[in-house]
């Protein structure tokens, strides 16, 4: 125990403390268009930091971290890992991932917001090894809180979301995310705190498929997309059409892993008259991933609640007292006046698919 603290306590002095990290991304601010540099509404979501000094990378954590900007390694760490109601600065071996499952949550019958869930190696969870401290626990010189034992947490879900400035109303508006309100980011939290946080607090289905990767695919697929996270922060523009939840992590999926054969003539055809020009679109996901082999085909599309792997921390939810919504209040005004704003500015129905 005294050693883990050493080690810890190593860590931070070098890293968090560092003038390479001078803030845990506390109150970001709009990067561009017409609210550019007005601070960001959500305060629970930032990206993630990669912890890096070039000490760290000759003396490690375990005897096995490295220098988490080195491609090369498999354990790195990151900060700004998101399990409610903190954030945590995170460990975790890119070669023990088990499982990559694509989440969907239909919100439409056309329309969906796509996600990414990392399933680790029983015995090789993420370990979550330091808190980090609050906004004003960091001006008042606390870098980070120890912990007598690392949390372990053997899932973890990436979202590409949206995200807005304060003062404008809410939720996402479609048309709003091609004129520029919106910027992007890449952020990752627990499978609990998905639940917890997301999950339970929306009426609508959450559906999950397996992707078809071997186990260095999945480790190259996490990291390339927590390295996109600590790259862009909040830089990257969201656009409803050409840069939004779905597209992002197929880019990611095929640039971070070599170019596959698609299996058979009918799949490749296929993709090439059809899913190519749809492959934007949340709904056709599925479709897209089979079509280029990226989807197992032993993986049957299923309810997540349905995952017996996830059974006892859906069970822990709701044991603290927490209910599923049933229903999403609809503003009957606002949705009749968005949908005709919609059919105007497309001049056409095919916008209406992205509608929510």
């Amino acid at each position: 125990m005294v050693l883990y603290k050493k080690i810890i306590s190593f860590i931070f002095a070098s890293h968090i403390a560092c003038a390479a990290i001078d803030d845990l991304h506390f109150d970001l601010k709009m990067p561009m268009g017409p609210f550019k540099g007005e601070s960001l509404a959500r305060k629970s979501d930032r990206p993630v930091i990669n912890l890096r000094d070039e000490e760290l990378s000759a003396r490690s954590f375990d005897g096995d971290v490295k220098d988490s900007t080195d491609s090369s390694k498999s354990k790195i760490l990151v900060a700004n890992i998101f399990h409610r109601p903190h954030f945590y600065v995170a460990k975790i071996d890119l070669t023990k991932v088990k499982n990559v499952y694509y989440l969907f949550e239909k919100f439409m019958p056309l329309a969906a917001h796509t996600m990414v869930r990392f399933e680790m190696e029983p015995g090789h969870e993420i370990e979550l090894i330091a808190k980090l401290p609050t906004q004003q626990e960091w001006k008042g010189g606390i870098k980070y809180h120890e912990l007598e034992q690392p949390i372990k947490i053997a899932d973890l879900v990436m979202s590409f979301d949206s995200e807005w400035v304060e003062g404008t109303k809410g939720a996402f508006n479609p048309i709003n995310g091609v004129r520029g309100h919106y910027t992007s980011m890449f952020r990752f939290f627990s499978v609990q705190s998905f639940i917890k946080s997301f999950y339970l607090s929306r009426p609508y289905p959450v559906e999950q498929f397996r992707l078809n990767l071997k186990a260095e695919e999945s480790g190259a697929y996490l990291r390339m997309l927590l390295d996109r996270s600590a790259y862009h922060g909040v830089d990257k523009g969201f656009n409803t059409f050409c840069n939004n939840c779905t597209t992002n992590p197929i880019e990611v999926l095929e640039e971070s892993i070599p170019k596959r054969e698609k299996a058979g003539w009918a799949r490749r055809n296929v993709d090439r008259l059809f899913f190519n020009l749809l492959e934007k679109h949340p709904s056709i996901v599925p479709s897209v991933l089979w079509s280029r082999g990226w989807r197992d085909k032993g993986s049957q599309i299923e309810n997540l609640e349905r995952d017996p792997k996830l059974r006892a921390d859906f069970d822990a939810a709701f044991d603290a007292g927490l209910e599923r919504l049933s229903k999403m209040p609809v503003d009957s005004k606002k949705y009749k006046k968005t949908k005709e704003s919609l059919m105007k500015f497309s001049s056409g129905k095919a916008c209406l698919l992205f509608y929510y």
